[in-house]
């Protein structure tokens, strides 16, 4: 249990101006749309389905690195741990996998998936949850009694 919160503490401390939690985002986000939108290679894949896990931790990561580094402080007034801090993140998460497959959906070497997108829920859910948990708010809200 100490070594959880002690990496709990870094995580807060490293990302305490979010400016880098915010540049390695924005590289996240550019690689993930990069990625998402070429042409395949024609790889033959490891294991079936290894698309959906991608999705999965993909967006798992960009949950939890967009909760870190985008300030929702219109929230204020909210204790920590509210599930109204997540809903932002969840809805501009959600929004870019939808974008991200009617993307695709309109290029030739590609195909939108249903299951991509189910995956990238699912890897939204947990980062959410991996927040919570955590325990990753930066700032003891007033109402923190």
């Amino acid at each position: 249990m100490i070594r959880f919160h002690l990496v709990r503490n870094a995580v807060i401390n490293l990302f305490a101006r979010r400016w880098l939690a915010s540049l390695i985002l924005l590289v996240l986000l550019d690689t993930a749309t990069f990625l998402a939108l070429k042409e395949p290679s024609g790889r033959i894949q490891l294991f079936p389905h290894l698309d959906k896990v991608l999705h999965f931790l993909g967006f798992t990561v960009l949950s939890i690195m967009g909760f870190i580094s985008l300030s929702f402080d219109w929230f204020s007034r909210l204790k920590r741990g509210h599930y109204l801090l997540h809903l932002p993140n969840v809805i501009l998460w959600s929004g870019y996998g939808l974008g991200i497959e009617f993307l695709q959906s309109k290029l030739a070497y590609r195909q939108a998936s249903m299951g991509d997108f189910a995956a990238d829920m699912a890897g939204i859910l947990l980062g959410t949850s991996i927040v919570h948990i955590a325990g990753l708010y930066f700032r003891q809200e007033q109402n923190d009694d």
